[in-house]
């Protein structure tokens, strides 16, 4: 980094600071350069990922939480030199967690910017009287954003008003939770290692993460993390470098490695990860999914090879569990559609852009149709028809979700007037947790005089452990007015069977991750008759996800499940079709 900067007109290079340090036990005076370490609080973790990569390409140091309640026990741990924070989180909420910060004596004077879906005056005013600094909003800019932080950065420094000779200080290069190499001594190792023949680098995270901490204790990450680490370290080749980058996440960095090697190493990681872990003498599965990419093919500098692979594990995470996939310029494209669509949503919404079609589920007993899943399209005006999967990552980062599921329950409850079966309505997880969704959907029904039993809703099992005890509130109230329960895409989160007994659900969607290979993989056929016979026990209606061929049929019907969903009845179609099938 080129020192274009004079100490003398109170400049800092783009990331770092000065800052004072401590003399054994006393607080000295000589201020030292270091980098400016950024706590950016986001719970979508695309945004999240592409803020701390902007960040990092400008060189700082960048810590990451996914609610503010982990935000919190990361300022008051590592003490940032500025928070980069969500509004409208769940179990902490931004302005929650700017009153906390603001009541710790060494995360007080910490600068706080807010980062805000829309420009709400309220919470803009709340939040300059609780003493944040500045805020941003959604969607904005990387230039928007590295001028709001040097804005901040330059006037911290201004408060500095000694200055003296500069004092390189050193990183520890260690992860203290693992022992292993962390994200500086990685991308240090990779420059090296790029310079000289090349590298091939695969990241690691786990889909289940969040939803196993949800369930057995926020220390999770204290005990499991350990157990992943010595696993790779003994498992893998000597010459791979295994490093811990963040939360949940690890790097594997193969020196010199042709494309063929790198996947060998990736899917003998797979095997390694998901072998069942031990945590107080209960079996813990994680899901893992990895992203690849090789210097100097895809990129020629650290971070952005870092990037390369961290988009192709989002790659993964959309084609199911266990899943490793090689880092594209189409991920790029995409990615650079995500952030275009972030800001198209809302007038989307308000133009009516958005269709709703819907999916036959068919009880296979009969082979009638007993109810419609309504799925969103939207009518994008130069990218014609677009799947969910195209935008509602967009959605949740711009906060436009809440809005978008207002919409699909309208709408859904319009077409149940029009339907002679039940529709079914997808709920994400900050549906779940926020606060009048009950209602909303009580003077839906009560409005278009529709009976509460015409609606069904879905969520995933990962969405209800994010928040439990809020979100099965909420769904408690939903059945007690009529509206049946079902946990969506079963498989994909912390699946266990277990917990399902105390959650007030009607069904339980198996995900098709389970029902695609089952001609082929006899894990699935296991598998797959013991999820039946166990939610059968529990009283739970089954529905299988992704059925297309006959044979996949036939294994359900003998392994008596309800009902089933798929091509092999129908694709999701506008309604007066889908009822022209009935």
């Amino acid at each position: 980094m080129e020192a274009s900067w004079s100490r003398n007109q109170g400049d800092i290079p783009p990331g770092y600071c000065l800052k004072k340090v401590v003399f054994g036990n006393k607080l000295g005076e000589l201020p030292s350069l270091l980098p400016v370490s950024i706590l950016v609080i986001e719970d979508s973790s695309v945004l999240r990922e592409e803020i701390g990569d902007i960040l990092r390409l400008e060189g700082y140091e960048v810590w990451e939480a996914e609610n503010g309640r982990v935000g919190l026990e990361l300022a008051k741990l590592r003490h940032p030199n500025m928070i980069l924070c969500d509004v409208v989180m769940p179990e902490m909420d931004g302005l929650s967690l700017l009153r906390a910060v603001r009541q710790y004596p060494e995360t007080e004077t910490i600068p706080l910017i807010f980062l805000t879906a829309q420009a709400d005056k309220r919470d803009i005013r709340r939040g300059m009287e609780l003493g944040a600094d500045d805020y941003l909003t959604k969607p904005f800019t990387a230039g928007e954003l590295l001028g709001a932080v040097r804005a901040r950065l330059q006037k911290q420094l201004r408060l500095v008003a000694h200055r003296r000779p500069i004092v390189p200080t050193d990183a520890i290069p260690y992860d203290p939770v693992t022992g292993l190499p962390n994200a500086q001594a990685l991308e240090s190792s990779l420059a090296t290692a790029i310079a000289q023949t090349g590298v091939g680098l695969a990241v690691v995270d786990f889909g289940n993460f969040d939803a196993l901490g949800g369930a057995l204790g926020s220390d999770v990450e204290q005990r499991l993390l350990p157990q992943i680490a010595q696993r790779l370290r003994a498992g893998l080749p000597e010459s791979t470098l295994v490093a811990r980058t963040r939360d949940s996440e690890f790097a594997l960095l193969v020196p010199g490695s042709p494309v063929d090697n790198l996947e060998v190493v990736a899917r003998a990681c797979l095997r390694l990860l998901t072998a069942a872990f031990s945590l107080n003498g209960r079996d813990v599965v994680l899901h893992g999914h990895i992203g690849l990419a090789v210097a100097p093919h895809h990129a020629s500098r650290p971070e952005e090879l870092l990037r390369c692979a961290r988009l192709a594990v989002q790659a993964a995470r959309q084609e199911g569990r266990n899943t490793v996939c090689w880092f594209s310029t189409a991920l790029q494209a995409r990615t650079t559609e995500l952030v275009e669509f972030d800001g198209e949503l809302y007038r989307a919404i308000a133009q009516n852009e958005l269709l709703l079609y819907f999916q036959p589920i068919v009880r296979l007993s009969t082979g009638r149709c007993e109810s419609f899943e309504a799925l969103v399209r939207w009518q994008h005006p130069t990218q014609g028809l677009l799947s969910p999967n195209r935008f509602i990552p967009a959605a949740e980062n711009s906060g436009a979700i809440l809005a978008l599921t207002e919409w699909v329950l309208a709408r859904a409850v319009l077409s149940a007037r029009r339907s002679p079966v039940p529709i079914a309505v997808n709920l994400s997880s900050y549906d779940c947790q926020r606060e009048g969704m009950v209602e909303i959907v009580t003077k839906l029904l009560h409005d278009r005089q529709v009976s509460p039993q015409s609606l069904q809703v879905e969520i995933t099992e990962s969405a209800i452990i994010k928040q439990l005890e809020t979100t099965m509130a909420n769904l408690q109230q939903l059945r007690n007015l009529g509206v049946r329960v079902a946990i969506d895409d079963f498989g994909t989160g912390y699946s266990s069977l277990s917990y399902l007994k105390y959650l007030p659900v009607d069904k339980l969607k198996i995900d098709r991750s389970f029902v695609k290979d089952l001609e082929v993989d006899s894990n699935d056929t296991a598998i797959l008759p013991a999820i039946l016979e166990m939610a059968r026990r529990l009283s739970l209606e089954t529905i299988a996800e992704g059925v297309e061929t006959e044979e996949q049929e036939a294994f359900l019907q003998e392994h008596r499940c309800d009902c089933a969903q798929g091509y092999l009845y129908s694709p999701p179609l506008p309604l007066d079709s889908a009822v022209r099938l009935l």
